[in-house]
């Protein structure tokens, strides 16, 4: 019991002691009495050769002949 009241009366006391810092949206940084000079270097080297492509099997093999199967269906509606 004596938890429970020193929990309600500390929860609430906690809750209000600090404010929250509040942080601006935008921040303005003035380089105007600095010069800045660079050079973009990007790395030294040369492809070897290309990456492969992986080759898979197709699981599914695609017909384009349908002839029979056309034959057949005509046949099963006359």
């Amino acid at each position: 019991m004596r938890f429970l009241v020193l929990f309600l009366i500390l929860v609430p006391a906690l809750s209000m002691a600090e404010p929250r810092a509040e942080i601006p949206a935008v921040t303005e940084i003035d380089f105007g009495t600095v010069d800045v000079k660079a050079d973009v270097v990007g790395p030294d080297g040369q492809i070897v050769h290309e990456p492969r492509r992986p080759k898979f099997n197709p699981l599914i093999r695609l017909r384009t002949n349908f002839d029979d199967e056309i034959a057949r269906s005509i046949a099963e509606i006359r």
